[in-house]
């Protein structure tokens, strides 16, 4: 039986033990759907996609959102999430879930930074 105690190692939280079940298609589609409607507070472009982010800790608490062009037009919504997120945040088993893809080039600058 999938999912059951016996298929997880003596010790290890499942689902419903306090902890989000990683890779459950309903936690998932929750948080997308709340990037979807985040995505809907994108002020117009017409050169650029409106794109939603969520940014969820491993305990399922969300620990901060963003969205395209919220503060710049230049803004990405993950940046803003994660810019949000600051120092110390909780990122260690987090999950940000964004309603596109994040853009390569973006990607690419951020290794390119100095940090």
């Amino acid at each position: 039986m999938s999912g059951s105690s016996r298929d997880r190692p003596a010790g290890a939280a499942g689902p419903g033990a306090g902890q989000p079940a990683r890779g459950d298609a309903g936690t998932d589609y929750r948080w997308l759907s709340e990037a979807i409607e985040l995505s809907r507070r994108c002020p117009p472009s017409r050169s650029a996609f409106s794109v939603g982010a969520v940014l969820v800790a491993a305990d399922g608490s969300v620990i901060a959102t963003g969205y395209s062009r919220e503060r710049d037009p230049h803004d990405h919504a993950e940046e803003v999430a994660l810019g949000k997120a600051g120092p110390g945040a909780r990122l260690a088993g987090a999950t940000l879930y964004s309603s596109l893809e994040p853009c390569a080039a973006r990607a690419v600058n951020a290794h390119l930074r100095p940090g």
